[in-house]
């Protein structure tokens, strides 16, 4: 296992390539995610290759709307260690620039996914957008992959006591809802498309991967659990 820091027009190390890629922010690394990277260990079994994790550093909502984001749930480095904590083979933290973020759906598809990573499979949420001014939902996805031989698999959203799990504070009672300790299920996935491949999310285990509380800036600094965040 290790963790690659690169600018998007670098080939990665060729432990990244070939495998199932799960594309994200992930921050907060909780029980959603544990779903997702769940399905992306099962896909990247089925082809034979690396379960790889890829993220972002910046967050690219801090060089598009830097006035309106919060501080992150995790640190960069944290990030990467809960996602090999909970199966991530290869951990990928690309560098997000204005360029990067101009890139359109399909350009950052076919040269980032395909040509970099050489993907033979892929796993995101139903909320997944991408490209320049997230253009591209799941639906895009779904299309390229299957015009790509790419296996998508879809994993439905978490909820946690019948509250969507998410990391994006939508109002000051959804921060306060996240802090608390809560029991969280996931759905099966939904089946894979592209090669035929079907994969299935395993449920995930009821605590975070380190089993530690994490810190939430905006809950007036103190530790707490989080029940989820995408």
């Amino acid at each position: 296992m290790a963790t690659h820091t690169l600018d998007w027009r670098e080939t990665p190390d060729p432990s990244c390539r070939n495998g199932a890629v799960a594309i994200g922010n992930f921050d907060g690394v909780h029980r959603g995610h544990a779903a997702l990277i769940a399905a992306l260990r099962t896909q990247a079994a089925a082809v034979h290759g690396p379960a790889v994790a890829l993220t972002f550093d910046p967050r690219p909502m801090d060089l598009l709307r830097p006035a309106l984001t919060v501080p992150p749930l995790t640190t960069t480095p944290e990030r990467a260690r809960l996602l090999h904590e909970l199966g991530a083979d290869q951990v990928i933290v690309l560098r997000t620039t204005k360029d990067l973020l101009a890139l359109r759906a399909h350009e950052f598809f076919t040269q980032v996914v395909k040509e970099h990573l050489n993907a033979r499979a892929m796993v995101e949420g139903v909320n997944f957008g991408f490209g320049h001014k997230r253009e591209g939902n799941i639906e895009t996805l779904r299309q390229l992959c299957l015009n790509n031989d790419v296996a998508l698999t879809i994993v439905p959203p978490m909820e946690c006591n019948g509250i969507g799990v998410s990391s994006r504070p939508h109002s000051d009672d959804a921060v306060a809802r996240r802090g608390r300790r809560s029991r969280g299920t996931a759905r099966p996935a939904l089946s894979a498309v592209g090669n035929r491949r079907h994969g299935t999310a395993a449920r995930p285990d009821d605590r975070l991967s380190d089993g530690e509380p994490r810190r939430h800036a905006d809950a007036g600094s103190r530790q707490r659990r989080l029940c989820g965040a995408c």
